[in-house]
């Protein structure tokens, strides 16, 4: 949550019947003992914030223990002079790309988690050091209709700080907008878990539905429905490689078409847990929901052109990032 530098008592709502709570707080600056009285009063975490007469915004992580779990509330109280203001994914991509310079908060529900790890693309950065745990950093945020998404990736794994079809805020002073083309999709990279302003518990939504061939760029990092589709080649599981590769790919584009004779891929982890999990796939037409993205499959490709800059740079040439562009969107379901 944000707070202006006024300061004063503060409520947050939050769902719990647990009476035994034990509050800490973790200042991320110097500046410290800004927060105080916590206390759970009425379904409410109540305390009070001093006034912030510094010239800086602060941040703070108040941690919720009980027993079997934890949670986190993130404080930005802003400085005298400095407020922010709100604007939807929508007019996010009405912004001219490059840094952002002021305090706008980004609104919008997040429609991934990685409960069953397919939450989230995985990076490979060299043929045997994927990094499965990127997944976590990567949070696809809609806006209130689900017309219009957006990707961001935090400097660290967002699990413990945000869950599927939370609503969230995103402070964005200092970030990066990054627009690409064909298609045309928009990301937010590099961001640090402070600027998560607020993230509070949201109703649950159903995806879009629609065919293959009415999808457009707009659909992109939304959640989406796609009808009467299957998967035409059903022999072995949802990661049909030689287990022995596992670990240099780490992402498999399952092929998939509907009756329109209309072409996708689903896109599968290998640590899904139903990657491979022995069962028959499904057969016959249906539907598959999940994020709409655009992804590469570097293991799919391979470009002499880019290896000879890499060695010439004096870099590794033993994998290559930002090629496999299949052509097409990919469906990248969140659940089984």
């Amino acid at each position: 949550m944000s707070a202006s530098y006024e300061g004063g008592m503060q409520n947050v709502l939050v769902y719990t019947k647990i009476k035994d709570l034990k509050f800490d707080v973790e200042y991320q600056e110097e500046d410290a003992g800004w927060v105080s009285g916590l206390h759970l009063q009425n379904n409410f975490l109540c305390f009070e914030l001093q006034p912030n007469w510094t010239e800086a915004i602060r941040h703070a992580v108040v941690t919720i223990a009980y027993e079997g779990g934890v949670s986190e509330l993130r404080l930005t109280q802003y400085c005298e002079g400095v407020s922010s203001e709100e604007i939807s994914i929508d007019a996010l991509k009405l912004l001219q790309p490059g840094v952002i310079e002021d305090h706008i908060i980004l609104k919008g529900k997040v429609i991934n988690d990685w409960d069953e790890n397919n939450g989230g693309e995985i990076k490979t950065v060299s043929i045997d050091s994927p990094d499965p745990s990127w997944q976590e950093k990567v949070v696809y945020v809609q806006n209130t209709d689900g017309t219009e998404g957006v990707k961001l990736v935090f400097q660290e794994g967002c699990k413990s700080t945000i869950n599927r079809f939370n609503e969230i805020g995103v402070d964005l002073f200092g970030l990066e907008l990054k627009r690409e083309v064909n298609p045309e999709r928009y990301s937010i990279s590099d961001i640090p878990l402070h600027a998560i302003v607020n993230s509070v518990e949201g109703e649950r939504v159903e995806p879009r539905e629609k065919t293959i061939a009415a999808l457009t760029d707009s659909d992109l990092y939304t959640y989406i429905k796609l009808q009467d589709v299957e998967i035409p080649i059903r022999k072995g599981c949802y990661m049909p490689i030689d287990i022995r590769y596992v670990g240099s790919i780490m992402t498999y584009p399952m092929v998939i078409h509907d009756v329109n004779g209309d072409r996708s891929y689903m896109m599968v982890n290998a640590n899904c847990p139903w990657s491979r999990d022995g069962k028959e796939l499904p057969h016959g037409k249906g539907t598959i929901a999940g994020v709409l993205v655009y992804e590469y499959c570097d293991n799919f490709e391979w470009d002499s052109n880019k290896e000879r800059q890499l060695e010439n740079s004096g870099l590794m040439s033993d994998y290559i990032s930002g090629i496999g562009d299949l052509k097409c969107y990919q469906i990248r379901p969140v659940t089984k």
